[in-house]
């Protein structure tokens, strides 16, 4: 695994950071949290995220699909978005 982030998805280091874990950290507690589901913590998480962004930045969707990803990424990093 890679800690400093080169080839692994950004919004999978955001989730572990928000749960205050490297990246192999995390997979080794979502292995015994989610025995046969090691990623399902991760879609539990992004699934809220998702919702969040949603409610806070609606001009970023189009229906209930996400138009902008970058910025979605961007949110769940933690970044400030701008409205609009």
């Amino acid at each position: 695994m890679n800690n400093t982030g080169k080839g692994t998805n950004p919004r999978w280091l955001a989730y572990c950071k928000s749960q205050g874990n490297t990246s192999e950290e995390q997979f080794l507690k979502d292995d015994k949290k989610y025995p046969g589901g090691i990623m399902c913590g991760f879609i539990l998480w992004i699934a809220e995220k998702r919702e969040e962004f949603f409610k806070k930045h609606p001009e970023r969707f189009v229906g209930r699909n996400i138009s902008d990803q970058d910025a979605f990424t961007m949110f769940c990093e933690g970044k400030t978005l701008k409205q609009g």
